[in-house]
């Protein structure tokens, strides 16, 4: 049997393209399993270090998200797309972002500070920020404090 000469060219598109397609999917789910597995690996030491939980679920969801942007670059370049362009896109939106949500990062990386410092615990009594009071919860973007007069009140951690 023989081909047009327009067939053969389809063909070789074909199965060029075909190729890569099934190598970046391939790419692509092997990696996201390998991410997985890394982050689990990853949060197990940290725990097992005795590293407060809620900064093993920041550190660990932003490592996740990390490496899955890196599994992803990965297959599209394998595509053949030029991936430059997604990292100045990428640069440009991260700066934009974190312009957008400068107050609530400060309060976050106030709060690694405090998580990884320690300068209090739950359940001291300190004056901070202008108020004094018994520490109750300690999150990514506040300080929760029981006054002496029984009242509530929420620290931004980039204050405390």
């Amino acid at each position: 049997m023989e081909f047009s000469k327009y067939a053969q060219p389809a063909m070789f598109y074909i199965s060029e393209y075909g190729l890569k397609i099934v190598l970046a999917l391939a790419i692509f789910f092997l990696g996201k399993i390998v991410t997985k597995k890394t982050t689990a690996i990853i949060k197990a030491l940290m725990i097992k270090a005795h590293v407060d939980l809620t900064l093993v679920n920041f550190l660990s969801n932003v490592i996740y998200f990390v490496l899955l942007i890196v599994v992803v670059l990965a297959a599209l370049s394998t595509l053949g797309i030029n991936i430059a362009s997604f990292l100045a896109i990428f640069g440009a939106a991260s700066l934009a972002i974190g312009l957008a949500l400068k107050d609530s990062l400060s309060n976050i990386g106030a709060a690694v500070l405090i998580i990884i410092f320690r300068p209090f615990k739950v359940g001291d009594f300190v004056d901070t920020a202008g108020v004094s009071g018994t520490i109750e919860e300690i999150n990514l973007f506040s300080t929760i404090m029981a006054t002496p007069d029984n009242k509530t009140i929420m620290i931004p951690n980039s204050a405390v």
